[in-house]
């Protein structure tokens, strides 16, 4: 049971409708002031501007990230053989993120071309190729790394997958006994396997070493995300490779949140409502768990099993989650008012934040309260400039509440220009 906190936290992530750049910690903000003032002292300090391009970088701030290490690579003379090194590696990095293969290819080459034993280069310029459908270059220059290091799994798993793009089953297939004699214990050995059989098309084979790479680690977030691509290409595969894994594994109920995570986060709710419900019914059900139940039911406009695990969950937990959900529930119910109480109370036993406004701002609508409706929207919005739901709400306040047809096309206009700056 010790991994499910991770669990349901790496299914939040996942499940996630969009990605947007990380927002910056108070240190942070701290960090790029003294860059800044370096920089202003000196435009030409190589090593602040790779500093802070890295720091770029960190936060998905790619196209400030590239910037900076332009310049820095400008300004880096060349006796710094190694630091230049470093800043077209992370140039091939950012190039990777804006998917622009090519430059990316072009940044690496730099790189190697001041050293060619470069390991991690190596390993980056192959998947650049896998990422440009060319497996023979790919195949070769994972194969180069085997001079470097002569049993190295990060050659076999990437010679593996370049066969398996070449349609090359059975040398893929001898490439995954080189991968698990190199280390048939590491969790991170099985996750490899699980992806090579992915590009195979053997989606069982995928979810089964999927599996055993969770079994084995404590980091679930890398194979719950392969789980949860099979599950959305072929959930008939997806289904029958668990079965198969539960089958070898009976008794084993951290199998079922993981299989109860992936089918909600996918949108096959009645499998995860038949697994939940299960796990509902053990002696040592989790606040959480009955927390995503209640969210299953009330999809599936099962309300007063809803209710139930809601009110279950609260009683053992009072968590925001839970708060939220059974908030929604007696929305649902059509008691506002009770929804307001609930959204009130996540509101304030957490850091305020959008949810518990939004929640706030629905529970007020729904009673025809226009102000305390715009109030909790103002403050989501405050909080999360590009909150895109708080803006498209309060969008919807002002011209059927309000009146307000200028205010609304405002924050209709604000809302798609952020929609806009997330597209890739």
């Amino acid at each position: 049971m010790k991994y499910i906190k991770t669990l349901f936290a790496t299914a939040a992530i996942l499940s996630a409708a969009s990605a947007c750049p990380q927002q910056m910690s108070q240190l942070t903000k701290a960090i790029f002031s003294a860059y800044e003032e370096t920089l202003r002292e000196d435009p030409k300090d190589y090593i602040t501007l790779y500093r802070r391009a890295v720091e770029y970088y960190r936060l998905d701030m790619y196209a400030n990230a590239l910037d900076d290490v332009e310049a820095a690579i400008k300004y880096t003379p060349a006796k710094e053989a190694d630091l230049l090194m470093h800043e077209y590696s992370l140039m091939s990095d950012i190039y990777i993120q804006l998917e622009d293969n090519s430059k990316a290819l072009e940044a690496v080459n730099k790189a190697l071309t001041i050293n060619p034993k470069s390991y991690s280069d190596l390993y980056r310029k192959g998947n650049i190729y896998l990422a440009m459908k060319d497996a023979d270059n790919a195949y070769s220059t994972f194969q180069s790394m085997i001079r470097l290091k002569s049993r190295s799994q990060e050659a076999f798993f990437g010679m593996a997958k370049a066969s398996a793009l070449k349609g090359s089953t059975e040398e893929a297939n001898q490439l995954l006994e080189e991968m698990k004699n190199v280390d048939s214990t590491s969790a991170l050995t099985y996750c490899r396997i699980g992806e090579v059989y992915h590009d195979l098309g053997e989606m069982e084979k995928s979810v089964v070493n999927y599996l055993t790479a969770i079994s084995l680690g404590d980091d679930i977030q890398r194979p719950f995300a392969g789980l949860e691509q099979v599950a959305r290409e072929n959930y008939d595969a997806f289904s029958r490779g668990f079965d198969f894994a539960e089958s070898k594994n009976s008794g084993n109920s951290f199998m079922s949140y993981i299989r109860a995570a992936i089918c909600a986060n996918t949108g096959h709710l009645n499998d995860a409502y038949s697994v939940y419900r299960k796990l509902a019914q053990s002696e040592d059900v989790s606040a959480s768990t009955l927390t995503r139940a209640a969210h299953v039911c009330l999809s599936l406009n099962k309300l007063d099993e809803a209710k139930t695990y809601a009110d279950k969950a609260i009683s053992m937990q009072p968590t925001a989650d839970a708060y939220l959900v059974k908030s929604a529930v007696e929305l649902a119910n059509n008691s506002p008012a009770t929804g307001l109480l609930f959204a009130s109370k996540a509101y304030s036993s957490a850091n305020p934040d959008t949810q518990s406004l939004m929640a706030m701002a629905k529970a007020a609508i729904a009673q025809g309260d226009a102000k305390a409706a715009t109030d909790a929207l103002n403050e989501a919005v405050l909080i999360d400039a590009e909150a895109v739901d708080a803006l498209l709400l309060r969008a919807y306040v002002k011209r059927y509440m309000q009146n307000d047809n200028s205010g609304a096309n405002g924050d209709l206009q604000r809302a798609a220009n952020t929609q806009a700056d997330r597209l890739p």
